[in-house]
């Protein structure tokens, strides 16, 4: 299902293994897609079968199931690297890895605002703000701010 897949996918990427975490996600969520999902299933289409079958029943899948969105979380985490590193996101890392992806983008909101981050290839643009810190090359860079670092390699 796709809550276990979630914590397998977590598990990948802690490994170690970003690149392989992101293609389950793609492989297992995008043929959710391809068949026109526009919501999180309850469980993943098998092949031949109807995408709204389960348990036996011809409709019996919830098609927007809220502990099936893992990859809502685990996205913005595995590729933008935008993580927590105290309570309520006081002060929090962002380092992407975009693999084969042009560009990456992410909105956390917080209190007293929103942290975004917009991440290309070359550069990486954060803004943040009042109340919060992003901790960068050793740095603790205070909002309310707009930054922009060259992404790392």
């Amino acid at each position: 299902t796709p809550f276990v897949t979630t914590f397998a996918v977590r598990a990948l990427a802690e490994a170690g293994r970003p690149d392989a975490a992101v293609e389950q996600v793609r492989r297992r969520w995008g043929a959710m897609l391809a068949l026109g999902a526009t919501t999180f299933w309850e469980e993943f289409p098998e092949d031949g079968a109807s995408p709204y079958e389960m348990y036996g029943r011809p409709f019996g899948k919830s098609l927007c199931h809220a502990w099936a969105a893992g990859p809502a979380q685990l996205l913005p985490e595995i590729v933008c690297g935008l993580r927590p590193l105290s309570d309520g996101w006081a002060t929090f890392a962002v380092d992407p890895r975009l693999g084969d992806l042009a560009w990456v983008g992410a909105i956390v909101a917080v209190p007293g605002g929103e942290i975004t981050v917009l991440a290309t290839q070359a550069e990486v643009s954060v803004t943040v703000p009042a109340g919060h810190a992003l901790v960068h090359g050793g740095e603790l860079l205070q909002g309310p701010t707009e930054l922009r670092f060259a992404t790392a390699p």
